[in-house]
């Protein structure tokens, strides 16, 4: 009997302590690759545009060509996410003259690995197919061209809507929605008008297009959407020759080198990255970073990291952009370093951009308890070249 008497009170006594404990402090989950998934590991998924089935007339132009300036020309976003249990709403598109397949309100859940996106013939020659059959150019040789230069086409399910919105006459926005889903292509492309070897600037189109599709659902039709939304503003240009042909031009040479120049970095041409803390996204691209001596701590959640100031006394650093161990950079995000893998011109981190908290209470032996968990939640993005940040 006394045997039995001491285990309950043991047993008793564990349980006041587990529920104690759920009770004072949230629980913290570990994060699993959260530095080291190569980028080179990534699923790779091709696709391909759709032949769209009408036409654009254009016939004040002759001829298109495509200058892909992007930082990585094979590559063109990442499927992030994917439909749980879709159910179809018919929907007609005027692009492409059949049901275009609409997911209302149903549950998207992130894919279990991360997945890269290509254009299965190649960017370029991809775009440049679609424009032939999309548009009803001239066959008069003495008409002006156009050229198109792309200088940003991402695929996310991770789209950042806020301060997407034009500031002149020289920036057409799209379909633009704030609904809770984010899927849908970031677009920045320039037009020229070329006439022999001289060519005039148009008009850029900026913009963000999304529809409650993912990615993996409906990356043709964005791609398509954003291509023949840049042309929108094409057939009123035609009205305008005269006077653009007073404003300032530029050669194919200049183009090209103002689209080189803004890969132009030390932290692409230098052989050796140097260590030390990036207080700014400028001392990253400068390969410069202000701060040599540093140390850092990584926990479940969070990275901490130390710069040693004046008289080797060291102090947490907060608001810095990232770091340096001598051979690998690494980005801050929601108070973690994530590894920067280059590809192309282009680098990529498998990171987190949201930190995930869920919630569960209950009775656990006739006491209540409450626990929050928070987990980061692990996806691919690119860095922009422009801002600094990740998308």
């Amino acid at each position: 009997m006394r045997c039995g008497g001491a285990v309950t009170k043991i047993i008793f006594l564990l349980a006041v302590v587990q529920v104690s404990a759920l009770a004072v402090g949230g629980q913290t989950s570990h994060t699993r690759r959260k530095e080291n998934f190569d980028v080179h590991e990534f699923h790779d998924k091709q696709i391909h545009l759709i032949k769209p089935a009408e036409q654009l007339s254009m016939t004040g132009f002759s001829g298109i060509s495509v200058i892909d300036a992007r930082a990585d020309t094979s590559h063109i976003g990442f499927m992030q996410r994917r439909i749980k249990i879709p159910f179809l709403e018919a929907n007609v598109s005027p692009l492409y003259g059949e049901n275009e397949r609409i997911y209302e309100g149903k549950e998207q859940i992130k894919t279990t690995r991360p997945t890269i996106v290509r254009l299965g013939n190649g960017t370029k020659k991809e775009i440049e197919l679609f424009l032939h059959d999309y548009l009803q150019l001239s066959a008069n040789d003495s008409l002006p061209q156009l050229l198109m230069v792309i200088k940003k086409l991402w695929l996310s399910d991770e789209l950042e809507m806020a301060g997407k919105v034009g500031n002149n006459d020289r920036v057409q926005r799209a379909e633009l929605r704030t609904d809770q889903w984010t899927s849908g292509i970031d677009v920045n492309i320039e037009w020229y008008i070329r006439e022999k070897e001289v060519y005039f600037p148009l008009y850029r189109f900026d913009s963000i297009i999304t529809k409650k599709l993912t990615v993996s659902e409906y990356a043709p039709q964005f791609l398509s959407l954003a291509i023949a939304s840049s042309l929108q503003r094409m057939p009123q240009m035609l009205t305008r020759l005269e006077a653009i042909r007073h404003k300032r031009n530029f050669n194919i040479d200049e183009i090209n080198e103002r689209n080189c120049g803004a890969f132009n970095l030390p932290v692409l041409k230098d052989s050796v990255l140097k260590k030390g803390v990036y207080s700014s996204f400028t001392e990253f691209k400068n390969n410069s970073p202000s701060h040599e001596a540093y140390s850092i701590r990584k926990e479940k959640l969070a990275d901490i990291l130390y710069i040693q100031g004046v008289g080797g006394n060291e102090y947490v650093a907060r608001d810095v952009w990232g770091y340096c161990d001598g051979t690998n950079a690494f980005i801050k995000s929601v108070d973690n370093f994530f590894l920067l893998q280059q590809l192309d011109k282009a680098f990529y981190i498998f990171g987190a951009k949201n930190v995930i908290r869920s919630t569960d209470s209950g009775v656990l032996y006739g006491t209540d308890y409450y626990t929050v968990k928070t987990s980061l939640e692990l996806k691919p993005f690119q860095l922009d070249w422009t801002t600094g940040k990740l998308y």
